[in-house]
C-alpha cells in the first residue's frame, strides 16, 4: 500500500534528520579517529546511504501514480491450466488419427 503524500512528507522529514545526525557523528569520528579508520568508512558509508535514500523518497511525487497489476488468482490459472491441457489432448487425438489413416 503506498503511503500517502502526509505521510511520505513525514518520511522525508525523518530521513533527513537521520542524515543530518550521521554526518554530525561521521565528521565526530573522522576527527577522533582518522578518515582511513574503519569506523569513519562506515559512517561515510552510512551518510551515503541515506542521500540516496533522500534521492529515491524525492521521486513518488515526481513521477505518476501506476495502478497495480491485476491480482491473479488460483482459479484463473487452474482454468488456464486446464484449457491448455485440453487443447494438448486434441492436438494428440488428431495426430493418433493421421497415424491411423496413413498404415
Amino acid at each position: 500500500m503506498p503511503l500517502t503524500p502526509v505521510e511520505l512528507r513525514e518520511l522525508r522529514h525523518e530521513v533527513r534528520t537521520i542524515g543530518e545526525r550521521l554526518h554530525v557523528l561521521r565528521d565526530l569520528v573522522v576527527d577522533v579517529y582518522g578518515a582511513d579508520n574503519r569506523a569513519a568508512a562506515s559512517f561515510m558509508q552510512a551518510v551515503e546511504n541515506v542521500k540516496h535514500l533522500q534521492h529515491v523518497l524525492a521521486k513518488p511525487l515526481e513521477d505518476p501514480p501506476v495502478a497495480p497489476p491485476p491480482e491473479r488468482t488460483g482459479i484463473g490459472i487452474l482454468a488456464l491450466s486446464c484449457l491448455v491441457d485440453s487443447i494438448g489432448d486434441s492436438d494428440d487425438s488428431v495426430v493418433d488419427e493421421r497415424d491411423s489413416e496413413e498404415a
